[in-house]
């Protein structure tokens, strides 16, 4: 069941865009990650070893439910907000000169951001309109894609540590795949496991916060 309606955002961590604010009490949201395997180069066998090629990162998927219908306005006016944060902004510019739309944060709540992240996709369904034809009503598809450089509050213990943080293992997380995504090498499993105290580094769980520093 649904909980209260609270006022969730989407908001730009760079650039000139604008913050976009709405009401939202879902039944449910979806985070899923992608991680690439691919077949080893062994021959004559009948189930090759698998070799572990990147994680893909989160994706955050949401639909969110816009009425207009009672206060006479347009859907429309919220849909272009949206759309805002999916175009190329000048502001972005970097030194390469190339372009881009802005990265972006998703909080609800109480409920912290969970990464940094682009707007891969956004679809729009209209199913209400005014009598002059405006649309009034519309269900509105989000697909948040996480980007490299995580979100969070930096880990207490840290004392301004330069690049260390905490990471928050999720299911089917394991720790070559975290260090893979935080520091670039599945190798730097190791590093992690010491930095953390872990006798097993078999035994991580869902939930779990790690501490992850650069490796010296």
């Amino acid at each position: 069941m649904a909980g209260p309606v609270q006022k969730a955002y989407i908001e730009p961590v760079e650039g000139s865009k604008s913050k976009v604010e709405f009401m939202f009490n879902p039944s449910k949201y979806r985070v899923s990650r992608s991680i690439s395997w691919q077949p080893g180069s062994q021959k004559g066998v009948d189930v090759p070893e698998m070799e572990f090629v990147r994680g893909e990162g989160r994706t955050l998927s949401l639909e969110l439910f816009v009425d207009t219908y009672e206060d006479g306005g347009s859907v429309q006016d919220f849909v272009k907000k949206l759309e805002a944060l999916t175009e190329v902004d000048p502001a972005n510019e970097k030194s390469d000169k190339k372009r881009r739309p802005p990265q972006v944060k998703f909080g609800w709540g109480a409920q912290p951001p969970l990464f940094k992240a682009v707007i891969k996709n956004l679809s729009v369904t209209y199913t209400l309109f005014h009598p002059d034809g405006r649309p009034a009503r519309a269900t509105v598809g989000i697909d948040l894609q996480e980007v490299k450089d995580a979100l969070g509050a930096q880990n207490p213990t840290s004392g301004g540590e330069p690049g260390r943080h905490s990471h928050v293992v999720l299911p089917g997380e394991t720790l070559d795949l975290i260090a893979y995504q935080e520091l670039g090498d599945s190798r730097h499993w190791r590093h992690i496991a010491e930095v953390n105290g872990l006798d097993n580094p078999f035994a991580i769980k869902p939930g779990q916060s790690l501490i992850v520093t650069p490796v010296g």
